[in-house]
């Protein structure tokens, strides 16, 4: 009775495992097979080194003997069932944080990778901010430059037209100057023609 309730709690464990092998690792899965296949052999060994078919054959005072070992044994296996399930719940537990330990990574992964980009976009906001600035100090220089080419074709302006101004006051003196002489050379050369003319008659009449 013991062992087949040791059996069926084997193969319940095995059963269980078997179960849960897609979601835990080989490695825990082989861990488990083994310290089964340990528990049994233990068991095994220990019945026959009791020798089942001995107390079998013995007489009717030997049978409470058996009785005895075989509860015994029945409570062996009672607590090979209660270790394996304490396994089992040890594993699940261990599945569990595993889990959680597998989630926290890839939490942490994601967690680094939304800083580097944190530190990216950071980077590149600070940049663009500082070409912005720098754009708008270009900006200021160049209305500054604007200002200041402005005020100076506004000046050139005003000067070429004192200039003009100018200019016609000269051109129309000049014009002046110019007619005043021309009409004195003028006024020489009828003198000039008017005294060779009265030399010559004064000539003839000598």
């Amino acid at each position: 009775m013991g062992i087949g309730k040791s059996s069926k709690g084997k193969s319940k464990a095995l059963k269980a495992k078997s179960s849960d092998t897609d979601e835990s690792s080989d490695d825990e899965d082989s861990k488990m097979k083994s310290y089964i296949t340990w528990q049994f052999k233990k068991f095994m060994k220990y019945a026959n080194a009791k020798g089942f078919d001995k107390d079998c054959r013995q007489s009717s005072s030997s049978q409470s003997k058996s009785q005895d070992k075989g509860r015994r044994i029945q409570g062996m296996a009672i607590n090979v069932d209660e270790e394996e399930e304490l396994v089992e719940s040890k594993f699940e537990k261990m599945d569990e944080q595993d889990d959680i330990h597998t989630a926290y990574a890839k939490l942490y992964k994601v967690s680094k990778k939304h800083e580097k980009l944190y530190r990216l976009a950071t980077k590149k906001l600070s940049d663009m901010e500082l070409e912005r600035e720098e754009l708008s100090m270009k900006f200021d220089e160049a209305n500054q430059i604007i200002g200041a080419l402005r005020f100076e074709n506004n000046f050139l302006a005003e000067k070429t037209k004192k200039l003009e101004a100018k200019l016609f006051q000269v051109r129309a003196q000049l014009e002046r100057t110019s007619s005043a002489k021309l009409n004195e050379m003028l006024s020489i050369q009828k003198s000039t023609s008017k005294m060779l003319k009265l030399k010559t008659v004064m000539l003839k009449m000598n």
